[in-house]
Order: C-alpha cells, then sequence, then structure tokens
C-alpha cells in the first residue's frame, strides 16, 4: 500500500480560531489537570491535590470539550460571555484544590492517652512504659510524613505515622503533633490486643519491649488479627518463645514475602524476646 506522497502536515491557515474555540480551551484545562498537580510536587513540594479529583476533574473537561464541538455557539457578547465563565469556573476549581483545607494545620483528635498506671493488677510495667517505648520504634517502620497525602490511588487521605481519621488533603501537621497523633493509636491498638491477653500474661509475660514488640504487630495487622493469632495462644499459654517466633510469621503482603515485613517482624522479634536470650 502506497502513501500519497502530497499529503503533508501543516498549520492552520487561522490559527486565532482555534484559541477562540471553547473546546481548544477546556481541552487546555484537561491537560493543566494532569500538569498541575505534577508541577505543584516537583517545584514546590506541595502535594495536596487529590489526584482522584484532579483525575474526574479532567474527565469532565474532556466531555465538556466534546460536546461543545457538537453545539452551535453563540456570537457576539454570548461568546465572551460563556469565555469568562468558563474561566472563571476553571479558575475557582484549581483554586479550591490547590489551596489547602480550612483545617489544614489542625490537628486531628488524639482520642487516647497512655495511663501511667500497672497493665493489670501485680503487674510492674504500666502503659505509659510500653508506649513511649513502643515509639520511637514506630516512627521508624511506619515513616513520619508531616503533609497529608494519599498513599496509594484510592486510598483516604493519611499524614504522620499512617494517620487517617480526620485528615484532609492540605494539612500540615508538626513533629510534636505527629507524636502526639502515633501516642494516641498506639495506646488504642495496645489496648485493643491486650484485651485478648489473660491476666496472667499481662502480670508476668509483659515487659517493656515485648509489649512495645506486641503494639507494633497490633498496628501493623490489626489488634483484632494480632488477638487471634497463634502468637497469642502460644502467650497466654506460657510459651513465650514459641509466641515471639510466631509473630515472624507475617511477613507476606498480596500472598509474596515482602523484604521490609520480614525486616520489622525481625526487629519486633528481638524486643519481644528481650530477657529471654537466644538459645
Amino acid at each position: 500500500m502506497k502513501m500519497r506522497a502530497d499529503i503533508k502536515m501543516k498549520l492552520v491557515d487561522d490559527p486565532q480560531r482555534a484559541l477562540r474555540s471553547y473546546s481548544f480551551w477546556l481541552m487546555l484545562a484537561c491537560s493543566l489537570t494532569f500538569l498541575v498537580p505534577y508541577i505543584a510536587y516537583s517545584v514546590f513540594q506541595y502535594d495536596g491535590m487529590d489526584p482522584i479529583v484532579m483525575g474526574w476533574l479532567g474527565i469532565g473537561f474532556n466531555l465538556g470539550a466534546l460536546i461543545l464541538r457538537l453545539v452551535a455557539q453563540p456570537d457576539g457578547w454570548g461568546r465572551n460571555l460563556l469565555r469568562i465563565i468558563i474561566a472563571l469556573v476553571v479558575i475557582s476549581i484549581f483554586g479550591l484544590l490547590a489551596v489547602p483545607s480550612a483545617n489544614a494545620g489542625g490537628l486531628p483528635e488524639a482520642k487516647f492517652q497512655p495511663r501511667d498506671a500497672p497493665i493489670t493488677s501485680g503487674a510492674t510495667v504500666t502503659e505509659k512504659q510500653i508506649i513511649e517505648n513502643a515509639l520511637p520504634f514506630l516512627e521508624k517502620w511506619e515513616g513520619v510524613r508531616l503533609k497529608a497525602y494519599i498513599p496509594v490511588p484510592g486510598d483516604v487521605p493519611t499524614i504522620c505515622s499512617g494517620t487517617t481519621r480526620g485528615v484532609k488533603l492540605g494539612m500540615v501537621l508538626t513533629p510534636t503533633q505527629c507524636k502526639a497523633m502515633l501516642r494516641s493509636e498506639a495506646t488504642e491498638y495496645w489496648r485493643g490486643v491486650a484485651a485478648y491477653m489473660t491476666e496472667e500474661t499481662l502480670r508476668s509475660r509483659i515487659s517493656v519491649p515485648r509489649g512495645g514488640a506486641w503494639t507494633s504487630f497490633s498496628i501493623n495487622l490489626g489488634w483484632v488479627t494480632a488477638g487471634r493469632a497463634t502468637a497469642m495462644r502460644r502467650l497466654n499459654a506460657g510459651d513465650i518463645r514459641g509466641s515471639c517466633d510466631a509473630m515472624t510469621w507475617y511477613n507476606r503482603a498480596g500472598g509474596r514475602i515482602m523484604r521490609g515485613l520480614v525486616n520489622r517482624r525481625g526487629a519486633e522479634w528481638v524486643n519481644c524476646m528481650a530477657g529471654l536470650g537466644n538459645a
């Protein structure tokens, strides 16, 4: 099959005609929905735009451009009015998406504070000791991000060390505020998983580092999963070493062994075994 040699690509005779087209400007707005978040993050390290919202906005602009290609466009003042309306809509939408939320910089509610009291009658370990021991460990493995972000497309806004409750895109917190949020969540998860422990376990089998290991374990898995695990049954039966070993089994995500989880379970194992030795 031969191609015609006389077919050449050239610019339109009247470029201003394209610039006067509403569909052209809507297609430009569509392109901006993908370019603006990228530029904002690359140049200003601003990641407050929800990629899901921006994606749907781009689809909306694109559909608008297609519709306007099929609709007769007004002349005179009507054309200018429509231009102004489209410009105001586009500017307003980008402004609302780019400006941080009214609650940005606010602190989501920290509901829980660790009690400075024994975890059960006769125990020498306090809840506060366990939580304070767990905080630097959790900061290491969960990471700390002071700006709200979307971990993966379709996920919810997240900040600090995995906090999602009450978080909005555009929110920025201080390291002190992030630590307060993490302390609250660590306390909540410790209490959740501790509810599966027997009185004897809480009294004589939970040391400060072991309690910290179980706090990390429950935050990573959820306290219900951690509480029903073989590791908990072994712990309540008095098999501390076997319990620590069983915690290391949870090293998969999506059916695959993950190096990060292997390393985290190994670090939890070390804390869990503190005082028992490695033999």
